[in-house]
């Protein structure tokens, strides 16, 4: 469905994407992991039209295609839903569904149409709620999913979510999930998903990428990286997470300080705890570890 390749975006002399190559197929649903500045939102960004990548190709169905900003992309079928929410609360659902597409007839505002054609979107989703509700009554939860029935409206086939879940509750949280999960299955929607929350792309993810300092550094099934985690970076992610169960708890190394590194160099080099004398002059590549399982690092971690 949806495949980039060698994606590249500098600002200044800060590469935020550096070489990003990745493929998802329909229905599936593609995770990006990595810290503040790992340049997930970057390459959303590229990928749904709001930037422009320095170099590298996207293709949509097999097809190369190259966007000059957010309608291009909307018109191939990429649709960003924000972390934020970008709802108007002073329209109702069918208004904001239809925002600046909103049906005429004669010149006028053709508001029956325009019920008619969000009851079909917002039913999609799951909500059982008038067309006619205003924005600023719905829970957040709900003003979520009719963030998702908007893109749908766009007919996209792809939907990229910046952090869906991150101000639910665990309960409406579910209730997104299974959305995602129903939409991909029924009707083929592909997920490009940025999240934080491990939890969440361990139990919704096909794919997973580890992002670090603008490069993929680990990529692989959920189950294969939650398990068997190889890059140092991914096994520290991972020991991160907060274990409520004393016996649970895992012992850390201790980060050593980070050291300015090279353009050559590995760019975890320098808080790397295993890190050896060649990952200071040299980028490791991504090398197949296992089936469907890569890694970028120069350790044995066979």
């Amino acid at each position: 469905m949806i495949r980039v390749r060698d994606i590249r975006k500098s600002f200044g002399s800060i590469a935020a994407v550096d070489g990003v190559t990745f493929e998802v197929h329909r229905g599936e649903i593609f995770g990006l992991l990595g810290p503040n500045g790992a340049g997930k939102s970057t390459l959303m960004k590229i990928l749904a039209g709001v930037l422009t990548p320095d170099s590298g190709e996207v293709f949509l169905s097999g097809q190369s295609v190259r966007f000059a900003g957010v309608r291009d992309a909307v018109r191939a079928g990429i649709a960003l839903v924000h972390q934020e929410l970008n709802l108007a609360d002073n329209l109702d659902i069918a208004g904001n569904i239809a925002l600046g597409r909103e049906p005429n007839r004669f010149g006028f505002l053709d508001r029956k149409a325009m019920h008619t054609q969000a009851r079909e979107w917002i039913e999609r989703v799951g909500l059982d709620l008038s067309p006619a509700s205003d924005v600023s009554t719905l829970s957040i939860g709900r003003r979520q999913m009719v963030e998702i029935a908007k893109a749908l409206s766009l007919r996209a086939k792809v939907l990229i979510l910046d952090e869906p879940t991150s101000s639910l509750d665990v309960s409406v949280q579910a209730q997104v999930l299974n959305l995602m999960q129903d939409l991909a299955q029924q009707y083929g929607v592909t997920y490009l998903l940025i999240s934080h929350d491990l939890a969440v792309v361990n139990h919704l993810c096909d794919e997973v990428a580890v992002l670090y300092q603008g490069r993929v550094v680990e990529q692989g099934s959920p189950q294969t990286l939650f398990r068997a985690a190889a890059h140092p970076y991914t096994q520290a992610l991972l020991a991160a997470v907060p274990r409520l169960e004393p016996s649970a708890r895992r012992q850390r190394s201790p980060t050593p300080p980070a050291r300015q590194p090279s353009a050559q160099a590995c760019p975890y080099a320098a808080r790397c705890p295993q890190a050896q004398a060649v990952c200071d002059i040299s980028r490791p590549e991504l090398r197949p570890l296992g089936k469907h399982h890569t890694v970028a690092c120069h350790l044995d971690l066979s």
